[in-house]
């Protein structure tokens, strides 16, 4: 009967038991504990009372029963795990799962951005100054610091070639000084520190009466620096004369630039030379382009700085005078300080750059802007220098010349006086009086008279008028009112009422609209009047400076 019962079992597919083994049907280990299946995972952490594993519901379930219904619950999640982490991709996606979701996390939560601070340039009071005069031989040099520096300073007149023998040593702000000085005298710098150099201005003015060089003659000191325009004629129709002067301790490099009718042209043995400290050199331009009937000239350093002026003689009984260095170029350019009265007016125009462009031309006068008929606008060729006759356009008014141009430019004029023998003055654009002006020497006497010309584009500008007498105290200032796209002309006075040399602070009020202006001084003589005329010039009183920060660029390359 035994053989048929285990017949039957087999019959049924079962597997007979072995002795001292139970199946898994008794729920008992298929191995025992101390083994493990190769591959197998962790063994479950308990038993249940009856002897089944931990999650299995009774005693006939086998343990692939139990992993089932432990996927079905809530045990699903670790078997998905250890499956993961069994393979190497899974366990990468897993990597790169959690650094998408720290990185998405990172991104929600961050600051939001903070913009840079750019810190405004700083005014700073100038403490050291330096002023050339090019060539003051037979003329004067007047200089003047306005008064209301803080604390002392001092202030020297010398030639560049002999810095041990001063002229004068000042230290008296409000004082003006002035000296004659012989022919054959050199180049005269002013230099002044501390309260001395608060504002100081110093200017070299000439008269001759005869001769080629005949006129009135008068430049602004120039301080040294990298880069300085000047726009008139060429060569062919001036002797124009470059004065260049390196007064520091240090050798300067120098590129000339000249921009003629037909172009930049280039010398035929280069536009470069080097300046030893020290050094004064004269340079004609006709050595560079001989054949331009004008031009604009660019002196710029590419190490060092040079003090650049320039001259130019037409020749006899044409006049002479010195052209004022022009503003940088720029689209909008305000060329002020035009006398009224009779006699040529010649408008200049540079495009330095490599693109062409047109020049709207305004003149403003007493009477507002004026749109000058046939004149309204010019074609400048990129590189190239043009030239305008204003003379019937201005109508004799005392007036400024405003220019708007697609791309920068450059501008300077040419006047010419009346009389048989002519004298010739040149003005070229300037930058608004925001920190005011000095000018060193006005001059008041029988035939002689000294004007300002101001002129307020923009809107009502008012500014304060403060004499500076040679001797005794100053008078009360006196305040004037530029009404708005108006050109003012105010005739100069002396501070004690009489004839006499004085010089004069132009300062313009809180509120004022931009306000551009010219200095014009003449003389009248049996032969022809004598002129000359000055664009008054931001003064030396304050200079902009940027507030040092930290940051790694200035220590890394």
């Amino acid at each position: 009967m035994a053989e048929r019962k285990g017949r039957r079992r087999r019959e049924d597919g079962a597997k007979p038991e072995l002795p001292g083994r139970r199946g898994p049907e008794d729920g008992a280990e298929p191995r025992s504990a101390g083994r493990r299946r190769r591959g197998a995972g962790p063994e479950p952490l308990g038993r249940g009372g009856d002897g089944t594993r931990a999650g299995s519901t009774g005693p006939g379930d086998t343990e692939a029963d139990g992993r089932a219904k432990q996927a079905r619950g809530g045990g699903g999640a670790s078997v998905v795990v250890r499956g993961l982490v069994q393979n190497r991709f899974g366990f990468l996606a897993l990597v790169v799962t959690a650094l998408a979701a720290l990185y998405g996390v990172a991104y929600v939560t961050r600051p939001a951005p903070v913009k840079p601070v750019v810190a405004a340039p700083a005014r700073v009071a100038v403490e050291s100054v330096s002023a050339l005069c090019p060539d003051p031989a037979g003329g004067r040099v007047t200089t003047v610091t306005p008064p209301g520096g803080k604390g002392t300073g001092r202030a020297t007149v010398a030639e560049v070639k002999d810095k041990a023998s001063p002229l004068a040593e000042l230290d008296r702000p409000g004082a003006p000084w002035h000296k004659d000085l012989p022919a054959g005298s050199g180049p005269v710098e002013v230099a002044a520190t501390g309260a001395m150099a608060l504002g100081l201005e110093a200017v070299q003015t000439t008269k001759a009466t005869r001769g080629a060089a005949r006129g009135l003659s008068s430049v602004r000191c120039a301080e040294p620096g990298s880069s300085a325009w000047f726009v008139g004629p060429g060569p062919a129709a001036a002797d124009v004369t470059l004065y260049l002067t390196n007064a520091d301790s240090s050798q300067a490099v120098i590129e000339i630039m000249v921009y003629a009718g037909e172009g930049p042209v280039v010398g035929e043995s280069g536009n470069a030379l080097v300046l030893p400290p020290g050094e004064h050199r004269e340079i004609k331009v006709s050595d560079l382009a001989p054949s331009p009937l004008v031009m604009a000239v660019e002196v710029r350093t590419t190490t060092g700085r040079v003090a650049a002026s320039a001259r130019a003689v037409l020749g006899e009984k044409k006049g002479s005078d010195w052209l004022p260095p022009a503003a940088a170029p720029a689209t909008q350019v305000v060329v002020p300080g035009l006398p009224g009265g009779g006699g040529r007016r010649e408008l200049f125009v540079t495009a330095p750059g490599e693109a062409d462009t047109v020049v709207q031309v305004k003149a403003l006068t007493a009477d507002g802007f004026y749109a000058m008929k046939n004149r309204e606008s010019v074609e400048v060729p990129a590189g190239s220098t043009v030239s305008v006759d204003l003379s019937t356009g201005i109508g004799g008014q005392p007036s400024a010349i405003v220019l708007t141009a697609q791309a920068p430019v450059v501008a300077g004029v040419m006047i010419t006086g009346t009389g048989s023998t002519q004298d010739i003055a040149f003005g070229a654009g300037a930058a608004p009086l925001d920190l005011g002006s000095v000018l060193a020497d006005n001059r008041t006497a029988k035939g002689t008279s000294t004007r300002l010309i101001l002129s307020a584009p923009q809107g009502t500008a008012r500014v304060r008028l403060q004499s500076l007498p040679g001797r005794g105290a100053p008078p009360a200032p006196v305040d004037v009112e530029i009404p708005a796209s108006r050109t003012k002309e105010i005739k100069l006075s002396p501070p004690s009422g009489k004839a006499g040399d004085y010089s004069l602070v132009v300062v313009p009020l809180p509120g004022s609209a931009p306000v551009y202006g010219g200095q014009v001084m003449d003389e009248r003589t049996e032969d022809g009047l004598l002129l000359t005329t000055t664009p008054l010039a931001r003064s030396r009183t304050w200079t902009l400076t940027r507030p040092t920060v930290e940051s790694p660029a200035t220590v890394l390359p």
